[in-house]
């Protein structure tokens, strides 16, 4: 059985590339509020895989005429693109802008100042050398995020600000100008909810039974009661028939039918909340769930009846109008 080898996290060749996340986007294109190029991130090892130099980059991706939005969809100028790279806590804007004129004195050569946003001061223009001109594109990139410490150098005026942090670097070709800027972001996290969601219902004071009690003999009451109302107004006419007298009968007679039943309930459930009163502390409970069905069971088929019956006495009554 072989052991996994080890990896040295102070290697140094483990340390030879940087990971970015990229973007292209601009508020004038077709595609707008949509990105041109989605973030995706990108791996460019140092000087090889996915890496160019610093000048290539600008030469090819910055001051050609011909390099094009590489959306097919977008025929917005790269000058009213801003390109975006972020790793880490920070992020590094790359925005274009075209002069009305060329930079004075400026030859085919590129040439490089900054700005500090801090104490407002500019650095002499410098043409770039042929070593930054090869200088790593990527590691470039890694001096910004990561060179905090770096400040100006053999200035007349003393500016102390990080020189990758607080300054925006400029780079220019005749009348092109590439700034980079660098901008903390701010990273937030998805907190998802725990797997069993707690659930805690409101706190509600039971009722007492004999407080369901009394309020299911009101409700019985009014029930039956407005039962036997309907039954009366249906029957309420100058020429009842022998159909009338028959269904009024059998009404009445389902309507004490059933009353019976009910009160035959309500005096057994009288009797078990007093023995059980007796029997049980305060805090036991009756279930007095199946009584309050009883109205309900009751009055479902008288309603059911009574709907056909009134129908049927709308209907005699038409025809008695209809005749005179």
């Amino acid at each position: 059985m072989t052991l996994p080898r080890r990896i040295d996290c102070l290697d140094l060749f483990l340390h030879q590339h940087i990971a970015l996340q990229f973007s292209s986007y601009s508020h004038k294109s077709s595609n707008a509020p949509n990105h041109c190029v989605h973030p995706w991130v990108v791996t460019m090892e140092f000087y090889r895989r996915h890496d160019l130099t610093l000048g290539e980059f600008l030469e090819k991706f910055c001051f050609s005429p011909v390099y094009r939005c590489p959306n097919s969809m977008c025929d917005t100028s790269m000058v009213n693109h801003v390109r975006r790279f972020v790793h880490g806590t920070g992020a590094i804007y790359v925005l274009l802008r075209k002069l009305e004129s060329p930079i004075p004195s400026s030859t085919d050569k590129i040439l490089m100042w900054s700005w500090c946003r801090k104490c407002k001061q500019v650095s002499a223009i410098q043409p770039m050398s042929l070593d930054t001109w090869h200088m790593s594109f990527a590691k470039y990139l890694e001096l910004r995020f990561y060179g905090r410490e770096y400040s100006r150098r053999g200035s007349a005026s003393p500016c102390q600000h990080s020189l990758h942090r607080h300054h925006f670097q400029y780079f220019g070709q005749h009348n092109m100008v590439a700034s980079f800027k660098y901008s903390a972001i701010m990273l937030r996290e998805l907190s998802l909810p725990p797997l069993p969601l707690p659930h805690q219902e409101a706190y509600r004071s039971p009722t007492s039974p004999r407080e369901e009690y009394c309020v299911i003999v009101d409700k019985s009451k009014q029930v039956f009661s407005s039962i036997l109302s309907q039954i009366e107004v249906f029957t309420m006419t100058a020429d009842i028939s022998q159909y009338v007298e028959q269904k009024q009968m059998e009404f009445i007679l389902s309507h004490q039918a059933d009353h019976n039943k009910l009160e035959q309930h309500l005096g057994e459930l009288q009797t078990k909340i007093a023995t059980l009163a007796s029997l049980m502390p305060p805090q036991g409970q009756t279930d007095v769930g199946p009584l309050k069905k009883v109205c309900y069971v009751y009055q479902t088929p008288q309603d059911v009846s009574l709907a056909t019956f009134e129908v049927y006495c709308k209907l005699k009554r038409f025809d008695a109008a209809v005749t005179l």
